[in-house]
């Protein structure tokens, strides 16, 4: 549980004017913060699944004695800060469907574990148990809940946080895309095996250090080319069953040393002309790799397959419908993604405005798109400006339909090459200018 998530149901329980007192100042923010986590310990509109869980979070929410302005003492000034702001937006949320926050509210928190009166909301779809990324909810009359899905960032100007970050292969575990995913699995295999044999051309491993498939080491360059080049081999050069651990601790392309740094294979150095780790992401930030150039092709070649799978895993478009009929015969169900704008400094605290955004207006931003761009398929690009920008061993996609860019998208590793390359996404600037214009709700 992020303790944004907590400071802003804590958040909930306090009136405007109260909020205005805390935003004056780093003292005054200081004394809501105490205040507020008072009132997580006793008060009963707050309801967590697992007490353990609360526990947990309202000891990491104690303030620090000692140095008022510490670190961490900030750190945790500054959720309640976002808190606030996101907060601020719920109650308007709230409001526009006649609901205001009283001492009959609850809140529940997700979590791990969903309290009992929550969990008929809990959705498992599309490969994810928590398809309904509601980190909190709230409900004023037992009968209307509103999901929230909660965001946090310092300024309003700054990059907005991802609305998700899972394997890709999260988006492909559906019968549709069984195939697919087997063509891609094969490409990002044959590409990192590839790779291994390409640092070994370049000197990062020497061949007379790795082992065939029986164990033993290769002798000569005539054996290398067999082995190389045979099936077995290539699968043992991915693998790395047969590996000399005395040399290497994890699989070769896993490899953060080289044959060319002075503690071999097994340095921890990510950096640097020794480090095979960097090599290998420059590899990867390669526009024109073979890997990010057949994920594009495949994905542009069933665009409306990936572009539906995306939107609804990043967007959570068809939550209604995923929803179960009986649970939504007897209560209401709302969801939104609120984002808390604040920063807090030892001079100063910042409240900024919070952003909105019913799951009704994004689901109208996506109807006029449709209409507009009805003649345009849909289409994954690399985005070079950002990918330009980046050192990660990755790059930077758009999903863009007609000339708007809907999902800003980055693909990349996390450390692990033997592992689903990772995808985060996030709301594009032309897709939310076009439902602030086109879509109410919009905040």
């Amino acid at each position: 549980m992020e303790l944004s998530e907590l400071t802003t149901a804590a958040a909930l329980l306090f009136n405007n004017k109260d909020y205005k007192i805390a935003t004056t100042d780093f003292l005054m923010l200081k004394k809501f913060s105490e205040q507020a986590l008072k009132k997580i310990k006793t008060t009963e509109n707050i309801v967590f699944g697992n007490k353990s869980v609360k526990t947990e979070v309202i000891e990491k929410l104690k303030l620090q004695k000692g140095d008022t302005y510490s670190t961490e003492n900030i750190k945790i000034m500054q959720d309640f800060l976002v808190g606030i702001s996101a907060a601020k937006e719920i109650k308007i949320f709230m409001a526009k469907n006649r609901f205001r926050v009283t001492e009959n509210v609850k809140i529940y928190m997700t979590g791990g574990t969903w309290p009992k009166e929550i969990i008929k909301f809990k959705i498992n779809a599309a490969g994810m148990a928590d398809y309904n990324s509601s980190d909190i909810m709230v409900s004023e009359d037992g009968k209307t809940f509103f999901g929230i899905s909660l965001k946090k960032k310092k300024a309003v100007n700054a990059d907005d946080p991802t609305l998700i970050n899972k394997a890709f292969n999260t988006l492909l575990l559906s019968d549709d895309f069984k195939e697919l995913n087997e063509q891609l699995e094969k490409t990002r295999i044959n590409f990192l095996i590839d790779l291994v044999i390409k640092a070994v051309n370049e000197g990062y491993i020497n061949y007379t250090d790795i082992n065939d498939t029986n164990g033993k080491k290769i002798v000569d360059q005539k054996a290398w080319k067999k082995f190389s080049e045979s099936e077995a081999g290539r699968n043992e050069l991915y693998v790395s069953k047969k590996k000399d651990k005395d040399l290497f601790e994890r699989r070769y392309i896993n490899t953060k040393g080289s044959a060319k740094n002075r503690d071999g294979y097994k340095s921890e150095q990510s950096t640097g002309p020794t480090s095979m780790r960097q090599w290998v992401n420059k590899q990867l930030q390669d526009k024109n790799s073979p890997l990010w150039q057949k994920f594009v092709t495949i994905m542009n070649q069933n665009s409306q397959l990936f572009a539906d799978g995306l939107i609804d895993i990043i967007l959570k478009t068809n939550l209604f419908e995923y929803m179960d009929a009986e649970t939504l015969q007897k209560y209401n169900f709302d969801f939104a993604l609120v984002t808390g704008v604040g920063n807090v400094t030892k001079k100063s605290v910042t409240l900024s405005q919070g952003s909105l955004i019913p799951l009704g207006t994004t689901l109208c931003g996506l109807k006029r798109i449709e209409n507009k761009y009805k003649n345009a398929q849909f289409k994954v690009s690399v985005d070079e400006v950002k990918k330009e920008n980046s050192d990660s061993a990755g790059v930077a996609m758009t999903l863009d339909k007609g000339n708007l860019t809907i999902l800003n998208l980055v693909l990349r590793y996390k450390g692990d090459f033997s592992a689903q390359p990772s995808f985060t996404g996030t709301i594009s600037k032309e897709f939310k200018d076009l439902m602030k214009k086109e879509c109410a709700g919009f905040r």
